[in-house]
């Protein structure tokens, strides 16, 4: 902890609480000084930053060293983020008591300055809530892909101050009670799917996804606050972005494959049930409307018109936060309405992988230069 750092707000939110943020980085060298820095800025500083240097072959570890946090180096791992993540957190749990708190974060995402602060808020007011995670945005960069990646983001954001229940507990940032980790741990293998001992669960493409029905199904509530902001990544390529997603769909499916139809995944099944029924929806429509122009052009023009100036209001006023840029993408409607229809053949593409297993789930890790500040105010990050 900072020697400077603001200690009055801890007492009030979190008297008797330590809180351990751990990092999982795999080649972060470029990311990970910010994520750290992030952190050191809090109105309530972590007491510990872990760094786990998941075999990178950059300067991870010399930028989070010098950057002031501990850094564990494994040599060993087959399992991705979550295999690093198990390796280490049992021992880290091991040091805490049951009133502390673990701050899961990706080493290439930065929090605003009060995202502990306000987490903490919410455990200590609610003891019923057993993690906190908040809205992620998109760094800057990557031309147009990465502005309609930004929309995507501060949509998101907007639904969540909507609804505070997490749908997912986001791997940029979530804080969660250690005696639900604890919980979650011995559950493994009869309660929950997976291995008795396993926090995260290896075979789980997505794993904050399945642990946040993991939470859940082990009976504690997931939150998500508007106020608690992320920076992260954007994919800078097509491919990228659609390996990522594909990863992202996949996952939940096959998560939802795992626990079955249970008092908690009735609700998943039925989101996504909603979600493919909502693209077949969508395509019909366009489907109709194109049909409609091409048998009589201009017939249909009044309800076409119609369609299109709401859709016009609709993109624009949820994208006023991502700014000018934002906004006039928001207002030109055609590349959100291919990127639609790009998002439609990536869900199905999963429902297709996912039904007959044919293909092993591929990430997409994103290694390049980060020009992003090492720390945000919550101005900052929605570009106001």
């Amino acid at each position: 902890m900072q020697d400077d750092a603001p200690t009055e707000a801890f007492e009030l939110v979190c008297p008797t609480t330590r809180i351990v943020a751990v990092l999982p980085a795999h080649n972060e060298e470029y990311s990970v000084g910010a994520a750290i820095n992030s952190l050191r800025r809090q109105t309530i500083p972590p007491d510990r930053i872990v760094v786990i240097d998941d075999r990178s072959q950059d300067d991870t570890v010399g930028e989070a060293i010098r950057a002031g946090a501990e850094v564990i180096s494994l040599t060993v791992n087959d399992e991705r983020k979550s295999g690093a993540l198990n390796a280490v957190l049992p021992r880290i749990l091991g040091t805490l008591a049951a009133q502390d708190y673990v701050l899961v974060m990706d080493a290439d995402s930065s929090l605003n300055e009060k995202w502990i602060e306000d987490a903490c808020h919410v455990l200590t007011a609610d003891q019923r809530v057993g993690a906190v995670c908040g809205a992620f945005l998109g760094e800057s960069g990557a031309g147009l892909l990465g502005q309609i990646q930004r929309n995507e983001f501060f949509r998101y954001a907007r639904l969540l101050q909507r609804r505070w229940q997490a749908l997912v507990l986001s791997g940029t940032g979530s804080l969660f009670r250690s005696e639900v980790l604890r919980t979650i741990a011995q559950e493994r293998g009869t309660t929950l799917p997976g291995v008795l001992g396993d926090i995260y669960r290896a075979s789980s493409p997505t794993e904050d996804n399945e642990i946040t029905i993991a939470t859940k199904t082990i009976g504690w509530r997931c939150m998500c606050l508007p106020s608690c902001e992320t920076l992260t990544e954007v994919m800078p390529s097509w491919k990228m972005l659609w390996k990522q997603r594909l990863r992202w769909q996949r996952g939940a499916l096959r998560d939802l494959r795992s626990y079955g139809m249970t008092a908690t995944t009735w609700w998943y099944w039925l989101r996504q049930l909603g979600v493919y029924i909502g693209y077949v929806l969508a395509l019909g429509c366009y489907a109709m409307m194109a049909g409609a122009e091409i048998d009589k052009p201009g017939a249909s023009l009044f309800w076409t018109g119609g369609i299109i100036a709401l859709t016009f209001i609709e993109r624009t006023w949820t994208a006023r936060r991502s700014g000018p840029a934002g906004i006039l993408l928001a207002a030109l409607l055609v590349p959100e309405v291919i990127y639609s229809l790009w998002q439609a053949l990536v869900f199905f593409m999963a429902l297709v992988h996912e039904l007959g297993a044919t293909t092993e789930v591929e990430w997409a890790h994103l290694q390049e230069e980060v020009t992003c500040t090492s720390s945000y105010s919550a101005e900052e990050l929605i570009g106001s």
